[in-house]
């Protein structure tokens, strides 16, 4: 038949344009038992903005149904209905479909597809129910006299609840640890001070324990209001440390340093989070600290991020070479010997803001110890002229013997520290801001 070929060539590309339509988009379908012929929204965020970009009509019996095109960033998205209640979603390229009720929004959940949505909400209904014991349970232990029994059993019970929560939380981040919901569900987690302890005490407790909770190297978390409410609780916890307003502006550029260094390698991530605090601490009528926090660049001032790097602040079994050439200021050759005595040993950048934090904080003691160990702040040869420190542990080194180093550790980024036992190995390599800031 004249023209079939051409015919069977049309239907095969209408077959196969019709396959690739269906699998450039996706659907997000809902049934919420209580609302009829309601218009519901759908917003998505991108650092502390929110914008509605799409919306539905509910039928008679609370059905309804979004089309995702496929190009649709992953990240946190939100559905609003009913006089602006709502429900948080994950979207990770994927059909998404469930079923609840408008009483009982998270107890009535029910995720029949995703995967990231099934995780986040067994999730949410164990932490929302656990939380609001422990929350009632944090009330009455600061109001008990602890010499009291109830005393002893309230903190038991709510001790065993944080266990709980704990081993829960691991369980599911064990199990789906590639999914995106798992940096949510890590970034959602924060410090529990001992329930014995009186206010002050708790919140100086959870400021120095609240870092270890930041999970700021995922830029999809940027596509959530995670990274803003983190931010904010930080600030929070900071705020109920001043005793006098002398302090207050200390502990607020304390607690920005802190955020700013949990950024890691993430630019991106540190760019938005320098201009969120800078701007916000202008609105707050604190202008010396947005314009402090305003002029800090980047954390890592040599970042290589195509190189080759290791995994800074684990363990190293390696060994520093038995001596390196340095030179003093002045020029004069220095051999310096490894296997000898401990060494803390900080490799740093002339005109870098984080290197002048980190070599304050090292100098100070207060947050490494430096008790019994050499100290090395080693600059490369060619910043010799634009170092003007006279700080006598101050040394400078050549590219060959930087890249013994650098070969030692496998990380490309200054500043990095290095600490060494008396016996030459290597025993923690870091490039985090967090443990001198």
């Amino acid at each position: 038949m004249p023209g079939s070929g051409i015919f069977r060539t049309l239907l095969l590309l209408m077959f196969v344009s019709g396959q690739m339509l269906f699998a450039s988009e996706y659907h997000l379908k809902g049934n919420i038992k209580g609302i009829s012929e309601s218009k519901i929204f759908l917003q998505e965020f991108y650092g502390d903005q929110n914008k509605v970009t799409d919306s539905a009509m509910a039928d008679l019996n609370g059905n309804f149904s979004f089309t995702v095109k496929s190009e649709k960033p992953p990240g946190q998205y939100r559905l609003i209905f009913a006089n602006r209640r709502f429900l948080d979603f994950i979207f990770n390229q994927e059909n998404i479909q469930f079923t609840t009720s408008l009483d009982h929004l998270i107890d009535d959940m029910k995720v029949t597809e995703s995967t990231e949505n099934y995780v986040y909400y067994q999730y949410l209904k164990f932490r929302v129910k656990s939380q609001k014991r422990i929350d009632q349970l944090s009330k009455q232990l600061y109001s008990y006299d602890s010499t009291k029994a109830f005393f002893a059993e309230a903190k038991h019970e709510y001790l065993n609840l944080i266990r709980q929560e704990d081993e829960f939380t691991n369980q599911l981040l064990s199990e789906y640890p590639q999914l995106l919901v798992s940096s949510f569900i890590k970034i959602d987690r924060e410090p529990r001070p001992d329930p014995s302890w009186n206010k002050a005490m708790a919140n100086q407790w959870v400021f120095e324990k609240f870092p270890e909770y930041f999970q700021f190297n995922d830029t999809l978390l940027l596509r959530s209001n995670a990274v803003s409410a983190k931010i904010i609780a930080y600030l929070s916890v900071a705020l109920s440390l001043h005793n006098h307003p002398d302090s207050l502006e200390n502990i607020l550029k304390t607690a920005s340093f802190r955020l700013l260094a949990s950024t890691g390698q993430s630019e991106k991530m540190f760019r938005f989070m320098n201009e969120y605090l800078s701007n916000g601490f202008v609105r707050l009528g604190y202008k010396n600290i947005s314009a402090q926090i305003s002029e800090i660049p980047f954390p890592c001032c040599t970042c290589r991020p195509n190189e080759k790097t290791g995994d800074p602040g684990k363990t190293s079994k390696t060994r520093m070479p038995s001596s390196l050439i340095l030179k003093t200021k002045n020029g004069e050759k220095a051999t310096v010997k490894f296997g000898e005595k401990s060494t803390i040993l900080l490799i740093a950048s002339a005109n870098c803001k984080w290197s002048e934090l980190m070599i304050e904080g090292l100098m100070s003691g207060k947050v490494i110890s430096t008790g019994g160990k050499r100290i090395l702040i080693i600059y490369r040869e060619t910043e010799t002229a634009a170092v003007e420190s006279e700080n006598p542990y101050i040394y400078f080194i050549s590219d060959k013997e930087m890249k013994r180093i650098s070969g030692i550790t496998e990380i490309q980024t200054i500043p990095m520290l290095i600490t060494i036992n008396e016996k030459g190995e290597v025993l923690h390599t870091s490039t985090s801001w967090l443990e001198l800031i």
